[in-house]
């Protein structure tokens, strides 16, 4: 029997705006604008994991991973910034042993130009280590915007542009990536990678 292995820890704080539980004490300045404040959040987190699972030479993997990071989020009436960073350390994540390093950051910046209507634009960038071989990165940015056309039904329009260079061994796709470089060393891009159309509805 496996003892437990998985910690996590976060703290947050918030400077301005409305109180994150929305008690009493919070106002918005504009009632008919209750999303929009002037307000600055912090926060950091730290999180420790044990995991054993089959590689794919059907070896026996006993990993740890341990991650810390933070953000910050920035809000100036209806217009919103955010922006975080974290590194993943993984002791055995693949066939013989190794470590794996992998380095997140994003960036996000939305603003509500009505009530029903939130074009956005985010910048995704992740950079994997693993020990005895090369570094491999991924650089991806979307442009949308959604709005509410009607009550129970939402639109959104997004496009994707993305730049790799290099790749794992199982490709970018379990990072939510869609650049295949043609081997794992190759570069591509920057390319339009894909430009999806949502519907969304509620009954």
């Amino acid at each position: 029997m496996r003892s437990p292995g998985d910690y996590y820890a976060h703290v947050g704080y918030k400077f301005g705006g409305m109180r994150l539980d929305g008690e009493k004490g919070s106002s918005v300045p504009d009632a008919s604008k209750p999303w929009a404040e002037k307000s600055l959040t912090l926060q950091t987190f730290y999180y420790r994991s044990g995991s054993r699972f089959s590689a794919s030479d059907n070896t026996i993997l006993d990993d740890t991973a341990t991650t810390f990071g933070g953000g910050v989020r920035a809000q100036w009436n209806s217009l919103e910034f955010d922006t975080g960073a974290y590194q993943e350390r993984h002791d055995r994540a693949q066939p013989g042993g190794g470590v794996v390093t992998a380095l997140v950051q994003y960036n996000e910046l939305s603003y509500v130009v009505y009530p029903w209507l939130v074009p956005a634009v985010r910048v995704e960038y992740v950079k994997l280590s693993p020990s005895g071989g090369p570094a491999v990165t991924d650089l991806r940015a979307f442009a949308g915007v959604e709005a509410l056309v009607r009550p129970n039904i939402k639109l959104s329009l997004v496009a994707q542009v993305e730049k790799a260079n290099g790749a794992p061994p199982g490709g970018w796709g379990a990072a939510s990536g869609l650049a295949a470089p043609s081997t794992p060393t190759a570069s591509v891009g920057p390319e339009v990678e894909a430009i999806t159309l949502g519907l969304a509805f509620a009954f």
